[in-house]
């Protein structure tokens, strides 16, 4: 297994709450782009909104 392979797996075997505690910039950007386009700032529940997004289907585009 290499590196990649592990991390990919702790990334898998993490709650949701982990991730968006141990991802914060990469799930910034997510939010961004996603969630809130032309939002301006951080908004102070981001958690809850990141949380939501991970449970939400993905779709394309």
């Amino acid at each position: 297994m290499t590196n990649r392979q592990w991390l990919i797996w702790q990334l898998i075997d993490m709650s949701d709450e982990e991730l968006v505690k141990k991802c914060p910039g990469f799930l910034c950007d997510i939010c961004a782009d996603y969630i809130t386009p032309g939002s301006g700032p951080c908004i102070a529940d981001c958690d809850k909104i990141l949380i939501d997004w991970l449970n939400q289907e993905h779709k394309e585009g």
